[in-house]
């Protein structure tokens, strides 16, 4: 499906557009899409499988094009989740987009030993015999804001986060974006394993990525759009939309 300049709110994102299962056969695409205000309870959901996540994107292609996810919350959550999980197969393209003002609050530190993060998620899986990946590309994308929330490590700004067992590591492609903490921000891991910045092997920093304040117009009022003398402007690329 396409979704073109709608607003999901105040709802259950969860229910709407993801887990189309392990084995694709689909995609969807957002346009002029904006994501916000929702809360999350991970308990209400019952299952880890790479946790439960306000936007769960699992086993198909899912393309968004000038979206805003923004001020969602997540409460009691362990481990393997964001406010964007991208698992398996998945493959999530995010251009012109913004991801920011999201909170995750966790319930525990015990589990910390895989990835977790305010923003985005990547965790592959071992299934039946295969190594299923996502593959995750920002381009003109910004990151910003998006907290964990932790009774053992306090407040962190962790915009990405990925796992790093061979069954679990994906691919992240970023391309003239602006990502808080930059590269040096990418947790692998856990909190536990003090996992902070970048496998190569795994992770695709290309040009024209910054680490600067965006100047949103008024956030504090759900305005994202850029004042006119923000740093993000003529700072991306010229793209061609799909709705493939």
């Amino acid at each position: 499906p396409v979704f073109n300049n709608v607003e999901f709110s105040y709802n259950d994102i969860y229910a709407y557009y993801t887990q189309t299962g392990y084995n694709g056969g689909g995609s969807a695409t957002f346009n002029n899409v904006k994501f916000r205000y929702h809360t999350h309870n991970t308990d209400d959901f019952g299952f880890n499988d790479a946790g439960s996540a306000p936007i769960m994107l699992r086993g198909s292609k899912f393309q968004f094009n000038n979206c805003e996810i923004t001020n969602n919350t997540i409460l009691n959550s362990s481990d393997k989740t964001a406010t964007v999980t991208c698992t398996h197969d998945a493959w999530c393209i995010f251009r012109n987009s913004t991801i920011a003002d999201n909170t995750n609050y966790t319930s525990s530190s015990a589990s910390l030993n895989y990835g977790i993060s305010g923003g985005i998620y990547m965790h592959g899986r071992w299934v039946n015999n295969r190594h299923r990946y996502p593959k995750v590309a920002l381009i003109n994308t910004i990151l910003r804001n998006n907290l964990l929330v932790d009774p053992t490590y306090g407040t962190m700004d962790i915009e990405i986060s990925m796992g790093t067992q061979y069954s679990e590591v994906g691919v992240l492609t970023v391309i003239h974006s602006n990502i808080y903490g930059g590269r040096e921000n990418i947790l692998l891991g856990g909190l536990s394993s003090g996992g902070f910045g970048s496998d190569a092997s795994y992770i695709h920093w290309e040009e024209g990525n910054i680490d600067v304040d965006p100047g949103f117009m008024n956030p504090a009022s759900g305005d994202y759009t850029l004042q006119l003398e923000s740093n993000n402007i003529d700072q991306g690329i010229a793209l061609r939309m799909s709705e493939a």
